[in-house]
């Protein structure tokens, strides 16, 4: 079985923006494989599949970010269980906030890395031009800007700044700069003050020593989002482009990967049976799993850069085992669906003929 090459620490962003830009100066006139077809889709982007790469983007802790086991600062709920079809709870979020938040993202999203300028049309957002997103999880949340957005509407930064400056108030240094994780990409529990809801659950007892790059998400956040994060079909941004056209133009190679991956695990029961050998392995082992889904048939001309950083089955398939972990795969499933069905009926399509038919406890595709 092909094994992929696993992440090269000690590469630089210089490296990786003249590797894209060769690469797509080499496929400018070819279709990218596995996303192609006419542009007929809706926000996936903005909305839900975009928030939960946003949010839970893959469940993976940050440098300097606190386990959810034993930190004071987070509010655990229960222990990881079967996803239920509970009603979401939390705050409102209106048409107009959700806006604003795009808005802001869209408008202070840093492109000099992850995002392909060259070999499509472009996103034109005020001025500010936005290729098609190539990053993972951790991109998401360094480049994205949406915690930083989520955090100012919801007061997380402000908040966080008082703290700041009052633990340095005698470092001259430090006193008048934002914190590090400000400046850096933003507070992940931004979006679950913004929600009004506890940011994790509380880990298995199996899980505290072992998993402590992979975060248990609150189901009740995910729900949340399904709910509070798919805006109309045909809205605009305040005014300027719609929410369809930041998804043809922005997230749909991220959002087609995303689904074909579990619909690639739902088969010959692939899904149970790497879910338990992820939670049985070390962080290195889980790395190399990655490598496992080199013959899926989903990756396209951006898959295989040098440095492993691109958005690809590997990256979406160890996403999937994390949400078998944490027990929400269902919901997320659920929330892709109901996106899918509204905003891009071609891979809704592909979904209805692909997914396995005894497969119960999934959402129903209409």
């Amino acid at each position: 079985m092909p094994t992929k090459h696993v992440s090269n620490p000690d590469s630089t962003r210089e490296n990786l923006i003249k590797a894209n830009l060769i690469k797509a100066k080499a496929i400018q006139a070819s279709p990218i494989k596995a996303v192609h077809g006419r542009a007929n889709r809706r926000l996936i982007a903005a909305g839900a599949l975009g928030a939960v790469l946003f949010l839970i983007a893959g469940g993976c802790r940050l440098p300097g970010e606190a386990r959810n086991a034993g930190d004071k600062t987070q509010q655990p709920g229960p222990v990881a269980q079967p996803a239920t079809n509970a009603p979401a709870q939390g705050r409102p979020l209106s048409e107009a906030h959700l806006a604003d938040l795009f808005a802001c993202m869209l408008q202070r999203v840093k492109t000099d890395w992850m995002f392909d300028q060259q070999a499509r049309p472009v996103l034109d957002f005020r001025g500010k031009s936005i290729g098609l997103f190539l990053g993972g999880a951790q991109t998401v949340r360094h480049d994205s800007r949406f915690l930083i957005c989520a955090g100012e509407l919801s007061g997380t930064n402000e908040r966080e700044r008082k703290k700041y400056r009052e633990r340095y108030r005698d470092d001259d240094l430090k006193r008048d700069r934002d914190p590090p994780r400000l400046r850096y990409g933003g507070y992940l529990h931004a979006i679950a003050e913004l929600a009004g809801l506890p940011l994790y659950q509380e880990r298995p007892a199996s899980q505290k020593e072992n998993a402590d790059e992979a975060n248990y998400i609150n189901p009740d956040l995910i729900r949340w989002a399904e709910a509070n994060l798919i805006p109309a079909s045909d809205a605009r941004i305040r005014g300027t482009v719609r929410y369809q056209m930041v998804y043809d133009r922005v997230l749909i190679r991220s959002a087609r990967i995303l689904a074909r991956t579990y619909l690639y695990l739902l088969e010959e029961n692939r899904f149970e049976k790497m879910t338990a050998e992820y939670a049985a392995g070390d962080h290195w082992s889980r790395a190399t799993m990655r490598g496992r889904f080199a013959d899926a048939n989903i990756d396209d001309d951006y898959s295989n850069d040098r440095y492993d950083l691109n958005f690809d089955a590997g990256h979406a398939g160890t996403f999937w085992l994390r949400r078998g972990m944490d027990g929400t795969a269902d919901l997320v499933w659920s929330l892709v669906v109901a996106a899918l069905r509204d905003f891009d009926p071609e891979m809704h399509a592909e979904i209805k003929a692909r997914q396995p038919g005894d497969t119960a406890s999934l959402p129903s595709v209409r």
